[in-house]
This record gives structure tokens, C-alpha cells and sequence, in this order.
């Protein structure tokens, strides 16, 4: 496994933590839609099963002792 590194960002009275989330694969025809393959396939490479790298990285919001 990885390590877990954790970034903070200081902002007055609010702090952001960037933590870390998972990474998984994605059904490409489902996440664009109706948009043609060859105009996203360039940018967006994908396996044999049309499935996508996706990467969901969550932001922890605090501000004035709560967390959003």
C-alpha cells in the first residue's frame, strides 16, 4: 500500500486537507455520455473493456471548529 501523505492548506480561519481517496475504474460510455468516443479518447485513454482510471480525492473543509 501506499503511503498515506495528507496536504494542508491554512486560510485564515479555515483549513483544507486534501485526503486521500480511491482509485477505481469506470465505465467511459457512462461518464461521457453522449459525447463521441473519438473526441474524448485522446485525452482519456482507456483499457480493453472501455473501462477508465478515475480518481476520487475528497477535501476536508474546516472552518471555525466544524467540518464540511
Amino acid at each position: 500500500m501506499a503511503e498515506l501523505t495528507l496536504q494542508e492548506y491554512q486560510f485564515h480561519d479555515m483549513k483544507l486537507t486534501w485526503l486521500r481517496g480511491a482509485d477505481k475504474l469506470t465505465d467511459a460510455g457512462t461518464l461521457f455520455g453522449p459525447v463521441p468516443k473519438v473526441v474524448w479518447s485522446r485525452y482519456y485513454p482507456t483499457n480493453d473493456a472501455n473501462m477508465m482510471a478515475e480518481l476520487t480525492d475528497p477535501i476536508l473543509i474546516q472552518y471555525k471548529g466544524k467540518n464540511y
